[in-house]
C-alpha cells in the first residue's frame, strides 16, 4: 500500500508534505516521517538511533504557518503541513552545510571510494555550484587550482573550454557547460587528482535496476579488459577479460555480453558501406571523386561531437554505422531479448566503457529503437573498478569466466577497436578481402599501428573483378589531431578516402573514463596489451565470427540490409548553431537547407518583439514566402540582432513590431527606433529599399500599433517605397491578429507581384532535433528571463456564490534577484493543468518521463528554455501553449500531416477562403490543440514537429497591487478569474487564472518583473485622478500604499482621487478594511460607482459627469494627471467624459481634444485597458 493511500489508525496522524498527505507513527518527528516516506531533508546531528541533539540546525521545514521549524525535534500533528523544497528552507541548509566544511575541512577534500556522509550531504544540499552537460560533473568547491584540467582541455585536446577563476575551475566565459564546444571527452577527469572534475555516475541507475528485479545485461569494451586490473591491483598491460566478467556476475549481472562481438557486426556494416562508397568513387571522374570526400568512422561519440559542431558540412561524409556500443544495445533489446525470452522492457542493458561522451552518446534521440532506449546506462572504466572495491571483491583471486552466448564470440579484429588505427585495421581485413578475393598480406598492419597524431597509408588492392585500386587511408588520434586533420582537408591540402577518428590521445585505451595513472608509459602498456590479444584470437576478421554470420542468417538478413539499417545505422544533426566559442562567441555554420538559387530575391524580415508574437509572425510569412512562384531568399533577424544601417541597406525588408503599452516600441527595438527617428538621418536613407510593415496590438490602447505606423512613415520620409499601407494585427479581435494579417499579406504578395506556386504541400524537414538526455534538473530552470518565485498567499476576494471569483495573491520575492517599483507589472508565466498535459501525452503517444533537449538543424537556434535538459512532460507543461486556441498556421501546417484524405479535405477547406465562416465558426468554439489534435486523429507529426508547430506559453502582465515602499520582499495582485462558456456551451477558463486560483502556498511560480508608465507621479504635489474598473483596482491599491508610505514619512502631497466602478459592494468591490481605513484617514478620496445596485445602471463615467467641476478643476486647473485600469469600453467612456467635463466648464471642444491629445503624449493621460 503507497503511503498516500495508507488507511489510519488509533496511532497514526496525518500529514501533508510537499502537497502530498502521508498516514506516520505520531510518535514520529518531521525528519523520521520525511524518511519513511522518502523525502530528503538533510542533516547532521541526528541519528535514527540516537535522541534528537538538534545541533546542526540544518534540518529546517517550513510549517503552515510560515515559521521554520527543526525537522529532528519537532512531533508530527494531526492535519499539520508543511513543505521541505522551499526557496528559503534550501539555502538556509546549504548555509549550514557551508559553514561547517569551511570550519572542518578547509581545503577542497580528495574525492575518495567511500565519501563521507557528510560530503555526501553536503554535494546533495549545495548542487547548484555544479556543472554538467550530462557527460561529465564540474564542482569548483573541489578544485585546488593546479591546472592540470586546463592543461589537457588546452593544450592536449585544443579544445580551450576550460578556465581557472580562483575560485574552482569553470567554463570559459561564464558559460554553462552545455553552452560550450565540449564534447565530452573526459579527458578533463581523467587528469584532475581532486575529482572536481568527474565522469557524471550512472551507478545509482544500476542499483536501481537490481532493486527492481531487472534482468541485468552489461556489456564491456576491448579498452576495459585491459585497464580494469590497474583499479584493482594488475599490474599495468596486463588482459583481465575474463576476470572482469566474473566481477561483473558477483555484482549481479545476469548476463555479460562482449562490445566486441558489436565491434565485428560494425566491420560488416561500415565495411560494406565502405565497399560501396568506394566503388561509386572509382567509377567517378576524378573531380567528381574528389568532391565526395573520405568516409569517416563514427564510433568515437566524442570525435560525433565535434564533426557537428565545427565542421557539418562534412555529417555526409561520417559513417551511418551505430557505434558498436549502440549496435550491441540494439542487438541486446531485440535479438537477443528474443533467443532468451526475455521482455525488452525487463531488461536493464548498461555498458562498461573507457569513455565519459558514451554517456551523452546514450541519450542522442537518434539512437532510440522503437521509442525505447537501448542502452540504460554507461559506467566507465573507473566506475567499475569503484563498484569492486566497494563490494569488496578480491579481483586478482577471482575465476575467469566467458562472455555469455549467443552475442558473447568475438574476433581479434573486434579487440583492435580499443586502440587508435584498430577500427581501420579491423575494416581493411574485411574490406580488402570482399574486393579482393583474397586475404590481406599482413593482418598486423604497421602503417596503421602506433601512437603517432597523424598517420596515412595508401593501399593497393587488386579487385577481383578488375585493375587494382588506390585506398587513402588516415587515422586522427586525438581530437586536436583531427581538427588539424580536417581544416587541411577543408583547405584542399590533404586528400584521402577513408578516415578514422578517436578523439583521445591512443583512441580508447586513452580514454577520459580509463583509471588515472602516473606511468608515463600507461598509453603504450595498454595499447601492447589490445594488440597481443588480437594476435591469441582464433579468428582474427570479423566476417569469420559464427556469431556475426548466425546473426545474419536469423535475424539481419544481410549487411546494409533493411532491418540492419533500422536497427544499426543513425543519423546525425548539424549543432554549429548550438554551442559558443571560448570567447562566448555564437560559432556560425552554413545553413544546411533552404538553399536557393543565384536569382533569388532577397527578403529581410526584422522583428521586434515583446512577447514572442511578432517572431512567430516573422518567421510565418518567411514559409509563406516559399510558397510563391517568385523564389525569395528569406532571413529572418531580431531588430536588436542586426545594424540599422543593414536594414536601410537592403532591397526588400519587412518590418513586423509589437506595440506595447500607450503606443511604445518594444524594449528590442530602443536602439533601432532611436536610430531611426534621429532627425539627422540623410532623406535618402532608405532610397533604393521596397518595404513593408506589420503592426501588432490591441485596439484597447488608443495608440494602436502606433509603433508600426511610425516606422512605416519615418522609412517613407526617408526615400523608401512602401508596397502596402502598414498591416494591423488585433490581438482583442476574435481571430487575433489573423483577420489583419490575412489582409496585409494579400495585399503585400499583390505589391510584389507573387502568387501561389500551386505546390502540393509536403512534410517540411524538421527545424529542430530532439535529443534524449540523462536527467533534468531539479527543480528544473524556469523558462527563459524568468525567475522562481514562492507563493505566500492565495485567498479568495468575493462570494464563492459569485459567477466572478477574484483572488489575492502574494509571491515571495525571497531568494530572487526581483525587485520592483509601484505601479510595475509582474509577468507570470503559467503552467497547463496536469490533466491537460496527461491528455495531450497520450494523445500524441509520448513519454512524459524522458528526458530531452531541443537542438536547432541547420542555422535554426533551438526555441527558447528548450535547449536544456527537461522532461517531455515538463515540455508541455511550462514551456509550449498545448492549451491555447489552435491557429490557422498550425491548421495548415498539419495538411501534409493528415494521411486520412477526407480529414485532410477538411483541413484545406478550413484554411481556405471559402472556408472562413466555417473557420470562425470552429475558432469561436475554442479548440484547443489537444482537442483539434484528438479530431483530426490521422495528423501526428513527431516531437520534433510539435516544438516547433506549437507556440510558447506566453507571459501574462499583471498589474502589481502592492507597493515596494510598503512590501519590498514580495508582490501581492488582486486577479479575476477569466472563464467563458462558447455559444454552444462548452465552458473554458484562461490559462493563467485556471491554474492560479487552485495555486497552493508554497508553490513555484515563474516570474519576472516588467516597468509600466502607469506609475505614481514623481512629484508628490501633482494631483491626480486612479480611475478603476473591477479588478482594475489593483494598480491603485499599490498606489494607496504608495501614498501611505509617503504620508508616514511625513512628505506633503497633493490630493489623490479614485472613481471604483464595480457591480455590487457586497459581490466584487474589492478595497480591505486596511484600505479603506486609509480611506477615512485622507489617504486618497473615493468616489465608487455601483452598476447593479440600483434600478439606473451608474457607471464611472456617469461619477465623472456628476463631479465634473471637481474634475476639470484638478486637471485643467491644477494640471493633475488621469490614471486608468480597466475594459475597452471604460476607457472610450472615460475619454469621452472628461473631454466633457472640460468643455462643460467652459473649454472649447476642439481645444479640449487638443489637450486630452497632450496629456497622452507626456503620459499624463495613461491606460491599462483589457
Amino acid at each position: 500500500m503507497n503511503a498516500p493511500e495508507a488507511r489510519m489508525n488509533n496511532d497514526e496522524v496525518q500529514v501533508t508534505i510537499n502537497g502530498r498527505s502521508f498516514a506516520v507513527p505520531k510518535a514520529y518527528s518531521i525528519l523520521e516521517a520525511a524518511r519513511a516516506n522518502n523525502i530528503f531533508i538533510p542533516t547532521l546531528c541526528a541519528h535514527p538511533r540516537l535522541k534528537p541533539i538538534g545541533r546542526c540546525k540544518a534540518c529546517v521545514v517550513d510549517m503552515e504557518d510560515g515559521n521554520l521549524a527543526m525537522a529532528c525535534s519537532t512531533k508530527v500533528a494531526d492535519g499539520m503541513s508543511l513543505r521541505t523544497d522551499t526557496p528559503r528552507v534550501k539555502a538556509k541548509a546549504a548555509a549550514v552545510f557551508r559553514e561547517l566544511k569551511a570550519k572542518t575541512m578547509p581545503a577542497p577534500p580528495v574525492r575518495r571510494l567511500d565519501r563521507s556522509e557528510f560530503e555526501n550531504t553536503f554535494d546533495a544540499v549545495t548542487a547548484c555550484d555544479v556543472d554538467t552537460n550530462g557527460m561529465i560533473t564540474i564542482d569548483p568547491s573541489m578544485c585546488v587550482d593546479c591546472g592540470r584540467c586546463e592543461a589537457a582541455c588546452s593544450k592536449m585536446q585544443e579544445m580551450g573550454i576550460l578556465e581557472s577563476t580562483g575560485s574552482g575551475v569553470r567554463p570559459h566565459g561564464g558559460l554553462r557547460l552545455d553552452e560550450t564546444r565540449c564534447i565530452g571527452c573526459g579527458q578533463c577527469s581523467s587528469f584532475c587528482p581532486v575529482g572536481a572534475i568527474s565522469e557524471v555516475s550512472h551507478i545509482e541507475r544500476l542499483y536501481a535496476a537490481i532493486a527492481e528485479g531487472k534482468t541485468i545485461v552489461a556489456q564491456t569494451a576491448p579498452a576495459v579488459r585491459v585497464a580494469i586490473g590497474e583499479e584493482c591491483g594488475v599490474a599495468a598491460g596486463e588482459v583481465s577479460t575474463g576476470k572482469m566478467v566474473a566481477a561483473l556476475k558477483a555484482l549481479g549481472c545476469n548476463y555479460v555480453v562482449d562490445t566486441d562481438f558489436a565491434a565485428d557486426l560494425t566491420i560488416m556494416e561500415e565495411g560494406t558501406e565502405l565497399i560501396g562508397r568506394m566503388q561509386k568513387k572509382w567509377a567517378a571522374t576524378p573531380e567528381q571523386a574528389e568532391k565526395m570526400g573520405p568516409m569517416f568512422t563514427s564510433c568515437c561519440p566524442a570525435w560525433i561531437n565535434n564533426i557537428e559542431i565545427r565542421f557539418p558540412e562534412y555529417l555526409d561524409n561520417l559513417s551511418t554505422a551505430r557505434s558498436p556500443m549502440m549496435m550491441m544495445g540494439s542487438v541486446v533489446k531485440t535479438y537477443f531479448a528474443k533467443k532468451m525470452g526475455i521482455n525488452p522492457a525487463d531488461i536493464f542493458h548498461f555498458a562498461v566503457m573507457p569513455c565519459t561522451a558514451k554517456k551523452g552518446e546514450i541519450d542522442r534521440m537518434q539512437m532510440v529503437t522503437g521509442g525505447m532506449k537501448v542502452v540504460d546506462a554507461v559506467l566507465t572504466t573507473r566506475e567499475l573498478g569503484k563498484l569492486i572495491r566497494k563490494h569488496h571483491i578480491d579481483f586478482p583471486a577471482l575465476p575467469n569466466q566467458e562472455f555469455d552466448s549467443p552475442i558473447g564470440a568475438s574476433t581479434g579484429a573486434g579487440r583492435l577497436f580499443g586502440t587508435t588505427g584498430g577500427v581501420m585495421e579491423a575494416a581493411l581485413r574485411t574490406a580488402y578481402e570482399v574486393l579482393a578475393g583474397k586475404g590481406i598480406s599482413t593482418l598486423s598492419y604497421t602503417p596503421v599501428r602506433g601512437l603517432a597524431g597523424i598517420k596515412e597509408a595508401s593501399v593497393e588492392i587488386p579487385l577481383k573483378d578488375g585493375p587494382t585500386k588506390t585506398l587513402r587511408i588516415a587515422i586522427a588520434s586525438g581530437i586536436a589531431n583531427a581538427n588539424v586533420m580536417m581544416c587541411d582537408i577543408q583547405a584542399g591540402k590533404r586528400s584521402y578516402d577513408f578516415v578514422e577518428v578517436m578523439a583521445c590521445q591512443g583512441g580508447c585505451i586513452g580514454g577520459g573514463g580509463q583509471p588515472k595513472s602516473l606511468d608515463p608509459k600507461i598509453i603504450e602498456k595498454r595499447q601492447s596489451a589490445i594488440y597481443s590479444d588480437d594476435e591469441r584470437a582464433t579468428q582474427r576478421k570479423s566476417h569469420e565470427n559464427p556469431e556475426i554470420m548466425a546473426i545474419y542468417k536469423e535475424f539481419f538478413g544481410e549487411p546494409n540490409s533493411h532491418k540492419a539499417h533500422e536497427l544499426l545505422h543513425t543519423t546525425y544533426s548539424d549543432r554549429s548553431k548550438l554551442v559558443r566559442g571560448p570567447d562566448g562567441e555564437i560559432v556560425e555554420a552554413p545553413d544546411a537547407g533552404d538553399v536557393c538559387s543565384a536569382d533569388a530575391v532577397p527578403m529581410l524580415i526584422v522583428f521586434a518583439t515583446q512577447t514572442g508574437t511578432s517572431k512567430e509572425v516573422a518567421y510565418r510569412l518567411a514559409n509563406e514566402a516559399k510558397t510563391k512562384d517568385i523564389e525569395f531568399a528569406p532571413r529572418v533577424v531580431a531588430v536588436d540582432k542586426i545594424k540599422p544601417n543593414e536594414i536601410a541597406k537592403s532591397e526588400l525588408v519587412v518590418y513586423i513590431t509589437s506595440t506595447f503599452g500607450n503606443g511604445e516600441h518594444p524594449d528590442s527595438a530602443a536602439a533601432f527606433w532611436e536610430w531611426l527617428s534621429d532627425s539627422s538621418l540623410a532623406d535618402d536613407t532608405f532610397t533604393g529599399t521596397q518595404f513593408a510593415v506589420m503592426g501588432l496590438g490591441s485596439k484597447a490602447y488608443p495608440l494602436f500599433c502606433k509603433a508600426a505606423e511610425e516606422v512605416h512613415d519615418r522609412m517613407a520620409e526617408l526615400g523608401g517605397v512602401a508596397l502596402c499601407p502598414f498591416g494591423k494585427g488585433d490581438e482583442s479581435h476574435p481571430e487575433k491578429y489573423e483577420d489583419g494579417y490575412g489582409n496585409w499579406t494579400e495585399a503585400l504578395w499583390e505589391g510584389l507581384g507573387a502568387q501561389d506556386a500551386g505546390a502540393v504541400p509536403t512534410i517540411p524537414e524538421p527545424k529542430y532535433a530532439v535529443l534524449v538526455t540523462a536527467s533534468m534538473q531539479n527543480p528544473p530552470p524556469p523558462p527563459p528571463d524568468c525567475q522562481w518565485t514562492t507563493v505566500n498567499a492565495n485567498k479568495l476576494l468575493t462570494d464563492p456564490k459569485m459567477d466572478r471569483a477574484s483572488h489575492h495573491f502574494e509571491f515571495s520575492l525571497d531568494n530572487t534577484s526581483l525587485s520592483y517599483s509601484t505601479g510595475y507589472h509582474m509577468a507570470i508565466v503559467p503552467r497547463n493543468l496536469d490533466n491537460t498535459v496527461d491528455n495531450w501525452l497520450h494523445i500524441n503517444k509520448l513519454n512524459g518521463d524522458m528526458c530531452v533537449t531541443v537542438r536547432g538543424t541547420g542555422n535554426n537556434m533551438a526555441p527558447a528554455g528548450l535547449d536544456r535538459s527537461l522532461t517531455i512532460r515538463e515540455i508541455f507543461t511550462q514551456h509550449l501553449d498545448i492549451a491555447g486556441r489552435v491557429t490557422k498556421p498550425f491548421m495548415r501546417a498539419m495538411i501534409p500531416f493528415a494521411q486520412d484524405l477526407k480529414q485532410r479535405e477538411r483541413l484545406q477547406y478550413l484554411v481556405s477562403k471559402d472556408g472562413k465562416e466555417d473557420y470562425m465558426e470552429y475558432m469561436n468554439e475554442y479548440v484547443t490543440y489537444g482537442e483539434f489534435l484528438e479530431e483530426f486523429t490521422s495528423a501526428r507529426p513527431a516531437l520534433e514537429y510539435l516544438v516547433d508547430l506549437i507556440p510558447a506559453i506566453k507571459p501574462r502582465l499583471y498589474s502589481i497591487a502592492s507597493s515596494d515602499k510598503m512590501v519590498p520582499h514580495a508582490i501581492q495582485l488582486t486577479v479575476g478569474i477569466v472563464d467563458w462558456v462558447t455559444p454552444k456551451g462548452k465552458k473554458c477558463g484562461g490559462l493563467t487564472t485556471t491554474w492560479l486560483k487552485d495555486i497552493n502556498v508554497g508553490d513555484r511560480c515563474a516570474a519576472y518583473v516588467k516597468s509600466s508608465p502607469l506609475v505614481p507621479p514623481e512629484n508628490p504635489d501633482t494631483p491626480y485622478m486612479m480611475v478603476a474598473l473591477g479588478t482594475g483596482i489593483a494598480p491603485f491599491q499599490g498606489f494607496i500604499q504608495y501614498r501611505k508610505m509617503l504620508h508616514d514619512e511625513g512628505i506633503p502631497q497633493n490630493k489623490a482621487t479614485l472613481y471604483y466602478g464595480c457591480r455590487r459592494r457586497d459581490e466584487d468591490y474589492l478595497l480591505t478594511p486596511t484600505e479603506l481605513q486609509w480611506r477615512d484617514d485622507g489617504i486618497y478620496e473615493e468616489i465608487t460607482a455601483f452598476s447593479r445596485e440600483s434600478a439606473k445602471k451608474v457607471y464611472v463615467h456617469h461619477r465623472i459627469q456628476q463631479y465634473a467641476k471637481e474634475v476639470f478643476e484638478m486637471l485643467y486647473k491644477n494640471g493633475g494627471n488621469v490614471y486608468y485600469c480597466g475594459t475597452i469600453v471604460g476607457a472610450k467612456s472615460l475619454k469621452e467624459s472628461i473631454i466633457g467635463t472640460f468643455v462643460e466648464n467652459g473649454v472649447d471642444r476642439e481645444e479640449a481634444e487638443a489637450l486630452f491629445e497632450q496629456r497622452e503624449k507626456e503620459q499624463r493621460y495613461v491606460l491599462e485597458a483589457y
